[in-house]
């Protein structure tokens, strides 16, 4: 019998309910006093910490919201927060101790796509439910792993066409050097062929790199309409700034995906990023209903709740739901 994606995710759904139920059978995620354990792993120390330290928040937020508003099947919701430390290794590591050791619920955890990859052999072998709340590149299919966050499609598939009828054809790639930026970069391509755009070059940049001065030099000489920027990590802001010295801000525009997660509008000069554009699901600076009831800026590292804070709200409360069911 032919099944179409709508049943098809209404089944997955379904199986992860009762593995999540099952995950909270005695032995597993009772705490003292009859707590549930949810573990979590970020990082709040390291280069990646500028996008950690609000998810941190967020997910402090989110158990504190939950547990006021009568917990998950009359249990309270007990937090076991790691810091991986942005730190691959220590991610495989902390996930083994959290289920093996801690024997939380679900795992929640990763922000860099790498750090989900560590994670999630672990998860395989151990055979528990894992959310994955940050952006990524997409294609991830695993039973146990659920992928919260926005994918390219969603991004990137609105972001070209508008950049290349809003500023032109010729588009230079920046991306960090890691599975999220060169599988995105893909998909620039793709979306630019299809809104008719060129891709003049593309630049892979390590994430410890903090010096752009040859990087901006040759974005110069290719004189492209519009920089694509999916820079990733506190070391990658200098190139804003770097880039606003120059004094090419104000005759090449940046657009991106990525800008804006860690909070980089905060750190940076306003004059250094006015005009750049940014793609997400959600702005906490936006003054509606939504932003009223679930105020994100109440978290210390949050000023500006970002796609990857609201990604872990969503993750947690699918999980409360997912044990209901």
């Amino acid at each position: 019998m032919d099944m179409n994606r709508r049943d098809a995710l209404k089944a997955l759904g379904v199986a992860a309910g009762a593995t999540f139920a099952a995950a909270l059978s005695p032995g597993r995620g009772a705490a003292q006093g009859g707590e549930i354990s949810v573990g979590s792993l970020l990082d709040g120390t390291g280069p990646i910490n500028i996008y950690g330290l609000p998810m941190i928040d967020s997910t402090k937020f989110v158990i504190d919201d939950i547990n006021a508003s009568g917990g998950v099947l009359g249990k309270k919701l007990r937090l076991i927060q790691l810091d991986a430390q942005s730190d691959n290794q220590l991610y495989a590591q902390y996930a083994t101790k959290l289920l093996v050791e801690d024997k939380v619920a679900v795992l929640m955890g990763g922000i860099t796509s790498a750090s989900r990859e560590a994670v999630r052999p672990v998860v395989d072998k151990y055979k528990q439910v894992y959310f994955y709340n940050e952006q990524y590149e997409g294609g991830v299919c695993d039973k146990l792993v659920f992928c919260t966050g926005v994918t390219p499609a969603q991004q990137l598939g609105t972001l070209i066409p508008w950049a290349v009828k809003q500023y032109g054809k010729k588009v230079y790639t920046l991306a960090a050097d890691y599975n999220y930026g060169h599988i995105s970069a893909d998909w620039v391509k793709v979306f630019l062929q299809k809104a008719g755009g060129t891709l003049l070059n593309q630049e892979f940049i390590p994430l410890d790199v903090v010096n752009f001065d040859s990087v901006i030099k040759r974005i110069e000489g290719a004189k492209p309409d519009v920089v694509m920027s999916l820079l990733v990590g506190g070391n990658h802001i200098a190139f804003y700034h770097q880039f606003a010295a120059t004094g090419l801000k104000g005759k090449i525009p940046i657009v991106s995906a990525t800008f804006g997660l860690g909070n980089e509008q905060v750190v940076l000069a306003p004059e250094e990023v006015e005009g750049l554009v940014v793609i997400y699901p959600y702005f906490q600076e936006l003054e509606n209903a939504t932003n009223r009831r679930t105020p994100m800026s109440r978290t210390p590292h949050a000023p500006s709740g970002t796609a990857g804070t609201c990604g872990r709200w969503r993750s947690t409360r699918r999980a409360r739901s997912s044990a209901r069911r």
